[in-house]
């Protein structure tokens, strides 16, 4: 059996003590970093080799801490908040730092120093003293509102024609401080050392020009002015109303002069107004007027107001319930009685002739009933009927006609009738039981008091068919 050399069996053995004693000391460098991170690590950019997870931390803050804030506004000036004056620092997460440390080979110490770099990244939260920020941002110069310029809503506004738009808002300078400081303190939460001031940090106007109700308001006024009504008198004269009188009807806010709105109290006492004005045009009134009778032709009879009288009140609502509809009208105005093409007195009326002792009754316009009849006494003023257009006002069965009080307190006269229709104060209509004939001129001489004595068929026919209001012309 051949052997080695003695020589050759010293080598090796040299050699395996050697390589033993190497790795006894690499195993014994790697145990030196025990708590603490292996050469070449690096996290949030600072070397943290041989450093514990303690002390890394407190080297990521310090290289991360943000001294100063500095603030730019719209003008470019800016401000310096210090860090200090918040108690502003940084913080890293215990967790994510020490996870690093444990996740760490320590056999691997060498990769570190042969050049090797392993870098992490862990979460940093700024803290910082949130009432000592609004103090430092309070005191900034900018923002007192007294020296900035206010934001303006959008409004309406009136062009001399009456036609309403909208002014658009304005921004101005006033920083809104709530808005300012919360953009502040996302800027340091993000790790910013710096933060300019946007749109949304100033004052924002409360209304917009596209503001939904703003819009709908002005364009519903709009459509109110725009409206035109033109009213036709009973002459054929015309009256219009349109935007120049509308724009006046509007009403403004006491709280905010540039709104316009409309108040219905104060649009239905503009129409009352407007009507009187229509009245004051159109009202044709009369009292005297010619009538045309049956035996006697064309007489002038007075009486009861007739002609064109506007009804005021129901013009005033006719011309409201329009404008609040909107869109052009032609209207005429709402008559109280506008029978003057008959004289007031219609087609259905009751034609007492005193000259003649005859009495006709037409209804709608024909001949219904005609009869002769005794008038007042002739030539005595207390007992002669009065002439005039009258309407009866009441009717009666059964009913003692009195006459005017004597000396002992009893009354002149006391007459029964079957039939009563008085339509001048106690003149009226009557069946005369204690007369056996009429017509003629038994009035001369042995007149009644001043009513129309009729027969009792006579009375009962016109009875049954007149109806109180029944328009009667004595002439």
């Amino acid at each position: 059996m051949k052997r080695k050399p003695k020589k050759a069996m010293i080598v090796s053995l040299t050699l395996t003590a050697a390589m033993a004693a190497l790795l006894a000391g690499y195993v014994v460098q790697a145990g030196s970093y025990t708590g603490k991170y292996i050469s070449g690590t690096v996290i949030n950019g600072v070397d943290v080799s041989g450093m514990t997870a303690s002390e890394a931390k407190a080297a990521i803050s310090e290289k991360n801490k943000v001294d100063n804030l500095t603030i730019t506004f719209a003008d470019g000036t800016t401000e310096t908040i210090s860090g200090s004056s918040i108690g502003l620092v940084s913080n890293s997460e215990d967790e994510e730092v020490t996870g690093i440390l444990d996740s760490q080979d320590k056999l691997a110490w060498i990769a570190g120093h042969l050049g090797r770099t392993s870098s992490y990244t862990v979460t940093e939260t700024k803290s910082y003293d949130a009432g000592a920020l609004k103090i430092q941002i309070d005191s900034l110069p900018e923002l007192p509102v007294e020296d900035a310029t206010l934001p303006t809503n959008a409004h309406m506004e009136m062009a001399a024609d009456g036609t309403l738009s909208i002014v658009p808002e304005t921004s101005g300078t006033a920083i809104d401080e709530p808005t300012l400081v919360a953009s502040v303190e996302n800027a340091l939460n993000e790790g910013k050392t710096s933060y300019t001031v946007s749109g949304n940090d100033y004052a924002q106007p409360a209304v917009t020009s596209d503001d939904e109700d703003l819009n709908t308001q002005v364009n519903d006024l709009n459509g109110f002015t725009s409206t035109v009504i033109t009213y036709t008198l009973h002459t054929g004269e015309t009256m219009t109303l349109d935007r120049s009188t509308l724009k006046d009807w509007l009403s403004v806010r006491e709280d905010d002069p540039t709104y316009y709105y409309i108040n219905t109290d104060v649009l239905q006492e503009k129409c009352r107004e407007y009507a009187a004005e229509i009245a004051a045009k159109d009202n044709e009134e009369r009292t005297t007027r010619t009538f045309h009778s049956t035996a006697r032709g064309d007489v002038e009879v007075s009486g009861k107001a007739y002609g064109y009288i506007v009804d005021e009140d129901a013009t005033a609502d006719q011309l409201y319930q329009a404008l609040l509809a909107r869109g052009n009208q032609s209207l005429t105005p709402v008559y109280s009685d506008s029978s003057l093409e008959s004289g007031g007195i219609g087609s259905t009326y009751i034609e007492v002739d005193l000259a003649n002792q005859h009495l006709w009754y037409y209804v709608d316009g024909s001949l219904y009933y005609e009869c002769d009849f005794v008038s007042g006494l002739a030539g005595d003023p207390e007992r002669e009927t009065p002439t005039g257009v009258y309407h009866i006002f009441s009717k009666e069965t059964d009913r003692d006609l009195k006459g005017p009080l004597k000396d002992d307190g009893q009354p002149s006269y006391v007459s029964h009738v079957d039939f009563w229709m008085p339509f001048n104060g106690n003149v009226g209509l009557h069946n005369a039981p204690w007369r056996s004939s009429f017509g003629g001129s038994i009035y001369k001489y042995s007149g009644s008091h001043g009513c129309i004595n009729l027969s009792y068929d006579s009375a009962q026919t016109i009875y049954n068919e007149a109806s109180v209001g029944t328009t009667v012309v004595v002439f």
